[in-house]
């Protein structure tokens, strides 16, 4: 009787390790089937990080060359990248997986209205097996965009300095030459009385 009820206790136990078993192969299986990723030989092993850029000019900048990696150290590993909704990149990213780099041009971002734009990078090998990761890029006013447009108006103020204190002695000088013309001719008629009161004067000697 006592062989008996340790034979029924071992079979229950049995039954429950089996069970959770059964639990976990299951939960394993639902896990893999949504994300597949996780029986993948492809996996990230250095995190993408954000990138803050500056609006009106154009940045570059590179994702680590092991940014990804197989468990096939042989496997060749290609790299596509989208938006985070699986859509192109705007015109103002290019990228090349040739040395995995981005070019970003800020004033296509400033003209699309674009703050912040999420980037999705998919790493497969030949048969398919992938890995994804996203990061970041947020755009900011540009400081010497700011600085340049301040430095405009100041040489602007300038300019209107310099016309205005340019122009002043042209009126100066044109005041100057009327008077100095104005003088000539004064002395000249002053000249020309005095020539002709002495013609006068020898005329009457004369007579």
């Amino acid at each position: 009787t006592s062989a008996d009820s340790n034979d029924t206790s071992a079979s229950a136990t049995t039954q429950q390790q089996v069970q959770r078993n059964v639990e976990v192969l299951t939960q394993f299986s639902e896990n893999t089937a949504l994300n597949p990723e996780l029986l993948s030989p492809v996996s990230l092993s250095l995190a993408l990080e954000d990138q803050v850029l500056d609006f009106g000019i154009v940045e570059q900048f590179t994702l680590p060359p092991n940014a990804f990696e197989h468990t096939n150290p042989s496997e060749v590993i290609t790299l596509e990248v989208r938006l985070s909704d699986g859509s192109q990149l705007p015109d103002y990213i290019k990228f090349d997986e040739s040395n995995m780099s981005f070019e970003v041009d800020g004033r296509g971002a400033s003209l699309s209205g674009q703050d912040s734009i999420v980037i999705r990078v998919i790493a497969k090998d030949s048969q398919g097996n992938s890995a994804t990761s996203t990061f970041t890029i947020a755009f900011k006013e540009t400081q010497d965009q700011n600085d340049g447009d301040e430095s405009q108006d100041v040489i602007e103020s300038e300019d209107d300095n310099n016309t205005n204190e340019s122009t002043a002695p042209v009126d100066d000088v044109d005041d100057s030459d009327a008077n100095e013309a104005a003088n000539s001719e004064s002395a000249a008629d002053s000249y020309a009385k005095r020539k002709e009161s002495l013609m006068d004067l020898m005329k009457k000697l004369i007579s």
